[in-house]
């Protein structure tokens, strides 16, 4: 049960480090991180492995209940849970003697309790700072027109989404962009009745990048080219890590030591930022007057899946690197990222998902991805052009990490994956017919006690 933690100056500097880490998981490292549920799945598969390496000496019927218990994971999902309790575990090592003694168990519920209850407060309190600016940011050139038509109501939400005749274009799946521009009316109807899909695999085109409005440039022989780089994305992220003043700063201004980049040691933009940034803008052009993880059949917790994975996993290991130096780019002003002189891994490093290589549009960008690299291979005959190795390859390299299940912390069970790309393509394809230090950042967000209390009402 949430503990309904509350900031306030009784808060000790040790549980003050347990609140800011639950800042920092959600924005880097899982939105929807499970704290106790990772620590006590990732503590068992630790004692499976000592007790199969014959380090645990333990009772046969203890034994039995764990491996029954573990049965319900997949390699895929034990490196999940191992790898993200790792990452916790490092930026609060305090958690580890809490973890070690059984007599502190109660202790370590209700701070891990606490922890959940945090993430959810960050992801609200960012939406609720957003509301304001969407208009702003939305627009192509704000310092020179406004958004038309202008959103009036900034205090209600059901101007936004399909309801506005811009925010309806962003909110549009890119692959229905074309019939959107052609004819608006006629689209919009279809989008309103659920005849084109609307899922999290249908990534809306505000993702992409564009001459003047986000996906005006989009190559459907070429889909990935501009693919998270879409203006209002990174002026989100901006607002985020950086702060509201920086949004809009072509000088790119890194922001202070009070700014959430700081805070969190973001070093460099990580897969996870991204995806938390691509939640974060969804939400805030949707007309859904309150937060849910669901906007019809679109879930927000399947997109940061995605989003993740797709980057991550990405078939093309250069677009995956020119994305990251660009984001750092936008972000700090320089494609290295901030304060190194070299490719430096943050904190946040990625915890992915299962593979989304079956699905739909992701799957043909994929396809092409896969295509282009074989091309170079043909022409150039450079063996770094081949394809990236397997999901089981990448479980046991110790340069990149495995995705993790197809669930998040909080689900069980194992998922059978999706079907490989080229099987998946000849089967389906939904669109295809046409259509993250503890005391100075409770200072920071001291202001938003206030607002995390209507996190319902965002």
């Amino acid at each position: 049960m949430p503990s309904h933690h509350r900031f306030s100056e009784a808060d000790s500097p040790v549980e003050k480090v347990f609140i800011s880490a639950g800042r920092t998981i959600a924005r880097c490292i899982d939105l929807w991180c499970d704290v106790e549920k990772v620590i006590t799945i990732a503590k068992m598969i630790e004692q499976d492995e000592d007790s199969k390496a014959g380090k645990l000496k333990e009772d046969k019927t203890i034994k039995q209940v764990r491996d029954d218990r573990l049965k319900e994971y997949d390699e895929e999902a034990r490196h999940y849970y191992l790898t993200t309790y790792r990452k916790i575990l490092q930026i609060t090592p305090g958690l580890a003697p809490l973890i070690a003694d059984p007599k502190r168990s109660t202790e370590l519920v209700n701070i891990t309790r606490k922890m959940v209850d945090i993430i959810n407060n960050t992801r609200s309190i960012d939406t609720t700072k957003l509301k304001s600016y969407i208009a702003q940011y939305a627009a192509p050139e704000p310092n020179k027109a406004a958004l038309d038509p202008p959103i009036v109501n900034i205090n209600g939400r059901d101007q936004l989404g399909l309801k506005h005749p811009v925010l309806a274009r962003f909110i549009c799946p890119m692959e229905a962009l074309a019939a959107f521009d052609e004819n608006p009316d006629k689209t919009l109807e279809l989008l309103q009745h659920g005849k084109i899909p609307m899922r999290a695999e249908n990534f809306p085109s505000v993702f992409w990048s564009g001459d003047k409005y986000p996906g005006d440039s989009y190559d459907p022989e070429d889909m990935c080219k501009g693919l998270f780089r879409g203006y209002m994305l990174v002026r989100i992220a901006r607002h985020i890590f950086l702060g509201p003043t920086s949004a809009l700063n072509a000088a790119l201004k890194k922001g202070t030591k009070s700014c959430n980049a700081f805070l969190h040691d973001m070093t460099t933009v990580e897969p996870e930022h991204i995806a938390y940034v691509c939640v974060q803008t969804r939400f805030a052009i949707s007309s859904m007057p309150c937060w849910s993880e669901q906007d019809g059949q679109f879930s927000f917790r399947e997109l940061y899946r995605l989003v993740v994975y797709f980057i991550e996993n990405a078939v093309d290991v250069g677009w995956k690197e020119e994305l990251l130096q660009w984001w750092n780019l936008q972000m700090f002003g320089n494609k290295r990222g901030r304060g190194f002189e070299g490719r430096a891994k943050s904190n946040c490093n990625s915890a992915s998902s299962s593979s989304p290589g079956g699905v739909g549009m992701l799957g043909r960008m994929r396809a092409q991805m896969e295509a282009r690299m074989a091309a170079k291979r043909l022409t150039t005959g450079d063996p770094s052009t081949r394809p990236e190795s397997s999901d089981t390859d990448l479980a046991s390299s110790q340069d990149r990490q495995a995705p993790p299940p197809p669930f998040s912390s909080d689900q069980g069970g194992a998922r059978s994956l999706p079907l490989p790309c080229h099987e998946f393509l000849l089967t389906h394809s939904p669109m295809a017919k046409g259509t993250k230090r503890a005391a100075d950042e409770l200072d920071n967000e001291g202001d938003s006690e206030a607002e995390a209390s209507r996190k319902r009402k965002v």
